[in-house]
């Protein structure tokens, strides 16, 4: 199953979560991985980093720069990059 297009500032900001997490398909060399992450999963963590609830040196500052709903199209792409990867090889 092919991945949707999201809108450009979406797929920008993923781009942009790979610059620390892991690609689809490769390992997370220590970071969390999104693999096998739900949409809902992935937007409760950003929302908690955005709130304050969980904290990070560096997502709290990433996650507030969005709105809840951007958060929510961010991870909606991501869960569907990560859903329909390919395993990684060890």
């Amino acid at each position: 199953m092919q991945a949707t297009e999201p809108d450009p500032a979406t797929a920008v900001s993923v781009q942009a979560c790979y610059g620390c997490h892991a690609r689809p398909g490769t390992e997370a060399n220590g970071l969390v991985s999104f693999s096998a992450r739900s949409a809902l999963e992935i937007t409760n963590k950003l929302k908690a980093y955005r709130s304050g609830e969980l904290t990070s040196t560096v997502m709290n500052r990433i996650s507030r720069g969005y709105s809840p709903a951007e958060l929510e199209s961010i991870a909606a792409h991501m869960a569907e990059l990560t859903a329909n990867e390919a395993p990684c090889s060890r």
